[in-house]
């Protein structure tokens, strides 16, 4: 059974990628959607519990629900 490549080969693939710029840290982000579960979010979503609209952000809660997504 393979499990992919050799973690050495991961670290040089992110060395490459943030030596090149292609990569990088991302320092605006919301700390209170970092323990939440896209799971559990979306299993909430698809009962009918409406406490999923607190696990993602505003605007991507407004289109799910306007364009009717995950139903």
């Amino acid at each position: 059974m393979t499990s992919g490549p050799a973690p050495y080969l991961w670290r040089h693939l992110r060395e490459l990628l943030l030596e090149g710029g292609h990569v990088g840290p991302i320092d605006d982000f919301t700390a209170d959607y970092l323990g939440l579960s896209p799971g559990e979010a979306l299993a909430r979503l698809q009962r009918g519990d409406p406490t999923w609209e607190a696990m993602v952000p505003a605007p991507v809660a407004e289109a799910i629900k306007r364009r009717q997504l995950f139903r």
